[in-house]
């Protein structure tokens, strides 16, 4: 995989992890 797909992966888990804990509240 490419940077791209990596830094998108990536991009992808910190918005997912940022947005369950802020749907919880």
């Amino acid at each position: 995989a490419g940077m791209g797909a990596i830094a998108r992966f990536l991009g992808n888990e910190l918005r997912r992890k940022a947005t369950l804990p802020a749907a919880a509240e």
